[in-house]
């Protein structure tokens, strides 16, 4: 038993060591692209920083693209066929079809390959959220069409069921504008749920971000209004956002790892084998300090997920 005590204890040190670098790495991305003097390339540099950090980390037959078109295939050419440029794109390989331009890194994606897709910001204030949560929810309802055979799944949405597991879609950024969790939440559910007193509608669960990963400041995400159980796909309407509040600069690269890990997990286009992954996150691992809303019970101020960062760093602060 010791042994394999010990032997835990040197594997999270070895991946928190990981994911400390990966957080040293992108403070020096952002610092050095800073200097350069076109935004598009400052752009480019920091989400090819973001998709070398997660290739590290995603099973074999995954592939991370850069700034890839999510284009249905079928409708190729029209407006309806036609679902953005995405700033990081990950998709699965064992899924066609999927073209990458000659003599560029370029790439069409046809929505039926992708599994999830992230907008990347520099620095995330109201509109640049709004703005990438516009683009997001565009994606995240992309249809997949059947590409052959005749085996079905059924997948709960808000006004009934599809036979596919659709996209997943969050934000990630390297700085904010906030200082507050109650503003960068506000940017959220304002866009998501609707605000009648500012006049914004509120949109079905199927267009909102899954998660929104703040570098060095945490990362939030859904979970039920009562129990505080994480929620990856909203489907009632319900759903409350709850924040990993980052004690150390690394947490919000642990928590996304560990979303984005688990939204891969289950993966199925119409006609395709059935594909339930083995999950690849580093669950043993701080994602930081929970807080919830008010509306859920209990106390979440305890670490009760066996932390192995709290042998290796000290408390982790719950």
């Amino acid at each position: 038993m010791s042994n394999r005590k010990g032997n835990s204890a040197v594997t999270a040190a070895v991946l928190i060591k990981q994911f400390m670098q990966d957080a040293v790495d992108l403070d020096d991305t952002f610092n050095a692209s800073a200097n350069r003097p076109k935004e598009d390339h400052k752009g480019a540099e920091r989400e090819y920083r973001l998709k070398q950090l997660i290739s590290k980390y995603v099973r074999e037959n995954v592939e991370i693209l850069q700034r890839a078109g999510i284009q249905d295939m079928a409708s190729a050419g029209t407006r309806e066929g036609w679902f953005h440029e995405q700033d990081v794109v990950v998709i699965d390989k064992r899924v066609a079809p999927h073209d990458v331009v000659r003599g560029s890194n370029q790439a069409y994606v046809d929505p039926s390959g992708v599994l999830s897709v992230i907008e990347v910001k520099s620095t995330l204030n109201s509109e640049e959220a709004v703005s990438a949560m516009k683009q997001i929810a565009r994606v995240q309802t992309a249809p997949h069409r059947k590409t052959f055979g005749d085996r079905h799944l059924r997948f709960q949405t808000s006004t009934g069921e599809i036979d596919y597991v659709p996209i997943s879609g969050g934000i990630f950024a390297y700085r904010t504008t906030s200082t507050t969790k109650e503003t960068v939440g506000k940017w959220i559910t304002n866009w998501c749920k609707g605000s009648e007193a500012l006049g914004i509608p509120g949109r079905p669960p199927e267009e909102w971000p899954k998660f929104v990963t703040i570098h060095n400041f945490g990362h939030f995400s859904w979970c039920a209004p009562i129990t505080g159980r994480p929620v990856p796909w909203p489907i009632r309407g319900d759903e409350v956002l709850m924040w990993n509040k980052a004690t150390r600069a690394h947490h919000p690269l642990v928590a996304l790892h560990n979303h984005l890990a688990f939204l891969m997990r289950l993966w199925w286009v119409p006609g395709t084998i059935f594909h339930l992954e083995p999950c690849t996150g580093h669950h043993d691992l701080c994602e930081g300090e929970e807080i919830f809303p008010p509306s859920v019970v209990g106390d979440p101020s305890t670490c009760t997920h066996g932390c192995q960062e709290c042998p290796v760093l000290g408390p982790c602060g719950r």
